[in-house]
């Protein structure tokens, strides 16, 4: 994001515009496929004058579905692709969003965040096999957060993808972001799935609720929880005699 933020700020800097929340401006923009000044003259418009206006969000949608596909912002799909449905999640809070969006897509607007979904999970993934963890964490995110949108709407929710909160944790302890990596491992063991490739969350909660929090009554009870799914857990077995002593009493 910050990057697709960047290019729009120079691209801005070297025309010399200066627009104003004009939406008509961001639509004869569009139209011409100058995208570079659409987007500029959209994000004016819904900043503060069309804020609450449906078309308003709806061309900002179309702006940057185009931009996923027009140079440079086509280096930076994901982050088109976040403006889209910050543009659709801001149609669903509005009184008449809608009816634009049925005017738009008919019955299917309901699969756009689906689609968002599988997008942000691709994305994320590719990044977290090429050990851009930094990258594949803000996609696990955005993933999560239109789940969230999913189950908020009422759009036939499947039951939540126990992996991607896996790998969104896993990205966030590469990340050294440890209060984020507590916060997705806890929602996992809160659930909980009895999924080997899951065990070690156990051990490493028990160890932050240990070192970090200094919660060790929290540390034992996940330890236990930990222990009683996967006994066999070479992690949680190192952490037997510490409980043992009486730790976490």
């Amino acid at each position: 994001m910050k990057k697709l933020l960047l290019i729009i700020t120079l691209l801005t800097c070297i025309s010399g515009h200066l627009y104003a929340n004009d939406l008509q401006t961001a639509q004869q923009y569009y139209d011409r496929d100058d995208i570079t000044n659409a987007i500029n003259a959209i994000n004016a418009a819904v900043k503060v004058k069309y804020a609450d206006n449906a078309e308003a969000w709806m061309l900002m949608y179309k702006i940057y579905k185009k931009a996923q596909y027009t140079s440079p912002y086509s280096s930076f799909p994901d982050d088109c692709i976040s403006n889209q449905h910050r543009a659709i999640r801001k149609l669903m809070e509005l009184s008449d969003g809608k009816t634009w969006l049925q005017q738009e897509f008919g019955h299917e607007y309901r699969q756009l965040f689906n689609k968002f979904y599988s997008e942000f999970v691709t994305y994320a993934n590719s990044s977290m096999k090429n050990k851009s963890f930094g990258n594949a964490l803000k996609n696990y995110k955005n993933a999560l957060q239109v789940y969230d949108d999913i189950y908020k709407y009422g759009l036939d929710p499947s039951p939540v993808d126990t992996a991607v909160i896996f790998r969104a944790g896993y990205c966030a302890l590469k990340n050294e972001k440890y209060a984020e990596t507590e916060s997705f491992f806890k929602k996992l063991a809160d659930i909980p799935v009895k999924n080997k490739q899951y065990a070690m969350l156990y051990a490493w909660l028990s160890k932050y609720y240990m070192l970090e929090t200094k919660d060790l009554p929290k540390a034992k009870a996940m330890f236990d929880k930990g222990l009683a799914l996967f006994p066999d857990d070479k992690d949680l077995k190192e952490l037997i005699s510490y409980f043992n002593s009486g730790a976490g009493q």
